[in-house]
């Protein structure tokens, strides 16, 4: 019998699966069996290529590891258990199996810049931030856009570059050198700390001439940190928040019913009113809004106006505004911009300040913030850096899962760029 020249069917193989043209005939990603961790037949791919083999054994997991993070860009081929030729399903539902992450840092330079290809930290990513962020991902031999005509839209790549371009942009748009968070920059990306340690102007400067191009993030330097706290922490000892370093607290003061328009003021309100201002935190307030009209806006300020008597409050009252699927979500962006300058307008007519608290998909779709710039603007955002571009913020909430001494529970994190 002839003797056959595997090396040569290999190469024909990746050929075919790459969709090329062979004697007339095309066979895609498409035609061939779509393969999982399951029904990966991992012996066959360690045998056929020696080089994976003496890094990997017959490891299952990083065999099927290595085919999607580098097997298929350098088209090795891969079998199903069942002997037929195999490669990812381009529609497959997205799992961190088929998941591109390599695609994923490509296209999205800050995230290159923070985690390179590392699998694991850039699926984490994904599913925690790039979703809510609206950031692409695509399942391992998903076709990419194709380049547009002259004149015509961007491809996915070039408008990646563009996002990423854009957030790296807006994250810098409030810092300066005074307030640049140096010492935040070395910490985030090791390479800088190791060449300039925690030296400002190199830092600053480092940035300036090449971490805007590198796609790397910048911060302002917190005047303050603080969390913000409802009867979800349950009883808190403000003593030992305050030893840790938190200055400032919000505190809720309740809601509004989605569905009944009933106010309900928080179990543990006055408990930590009381308890924070006698442990020297200072504090704000904060109402959960369903307001559908500037009259009810105007209600719930006088509702919060009421409650704080007696207490010495601090910081702003607050307008909380986020979906909930009640009444509240069903108003138009127009309605629910004059909802916030209503409220706002008459806590400050109350003798207090006031303030908006959003996430920066509602403050950038749903509210019209540039109506709102005399107040204090309070950003949620949970991602490396606040990325919103808008007119100001004074405060970012950057996580819902911290832990302070004197909490027994996750706590929503604060920084505080101006002081109260």
């Amino acid at each position: 019998m002839k003797k056959v020249n595997r090396k040569w069917q290999y190469r024909l193989a990746a050929v075919l699966l790459a969709g090329m043209t062979f004697f007339g005939a095309t066979l895609t990603a498409s035609a061939a069996t779509p393969l999982t961790s399951d029904n990966f037949d991992s012996k066959r791919y360690a045998d056929q290529y020696a080089d994976v083999k003496a890094e990997h054994g017959y490891d299952h997991d990083k065999l099927w590891n290595h085919y999607v993070k580098y097997g298929v860009k350098e088209n090795r081929i891969a079998y199903a258990t069942n002997g037929d030729v195999g490669m990812p399903d381009p529609n497959a539902a997205l799992t961190k199996d088929n998941f591109d992450a390599a695609r994923y840092a490509e296209d999205y330079a800050d995230l290159k810049s923070a985690f390179g290809e590392d699998r694991d930290k850039l699926w984490n990513h994904y599913q925690n931030f790039g979703v809510k962020e609206g950031r692409k991902a695509y399942v391992i031999g998903a076709p990419r856009t194709p380049a547009p005509a002259a004149g015509g839209q961007q491809t996915q790549s070039q408008g990646a570059g563009a996002y990423a371009a854009a957030t790296v942009e807006a994250a810098a748009k409030f810092v300066t050198y005074d307030n640049f968070h140096y010492k935040k920059y070395a910490d985030l990306y090791p390479d800088l700390k190791a060449a300039f340690g925690y030296n400002k102007d190199l830092l600053w400067k480092h940035y300036q001439n090449n971490g805007k191009r590198e796609g790397r993030l910048i911060h302002r330097t917190p005047v303050a940190t603080g969390i913000d706290v409802s009867s979800w922490q349950y009883d808190i000892n403000w003593g030992a928040v305050k030893n840790s370093g938190v200055s400032y607290a919000i505190i809720r003061l309740g809601y509004r019913g989605s569905v009944s328009a009933a106010y309900t003021q928080d179990e543990k309100y006055h408990q930590n009113m009381k308890n924070a201002t006698a442990a020297g935190v200072k504090v704000g307030i904060y109402f959960v809004t369903q307001a559908l009209n500037e009259a009810e806006a105007i209600e719930e300020a006088q509702w919060c106006l009421n409650a704080v008597k007696g207490y010495n409050v601090s910081l702003p009252i607050f307008l909380d505004v986020e979906t909930s699927n009640g009444r509240g979500d069903k108003i138009d962006k127009a309605t629910r911009t004059a909802v916030c300058k209503a409220f706002c307008q008459t806590i400050t007519n109350g003798g207090y300040k006031a303030g908006i608290y959003a996430n920066k998909n509602w403050m950038t779709n749903h509210i019209d913030m540039s109506q709102l710039t005399p107040y204090t603007i309070w950003l949620a955002q949970y991602w490396t850096a606040p990325t919103w571009d808008g007119t100001h913020y004074e405060i970012w909430q950057y996580s819902s899962s911290g832990s302070v001494p004197g909490i027994n529970t996750r706590v929503d994190m604060n920084e505080f760029y101006v002081g109260f």
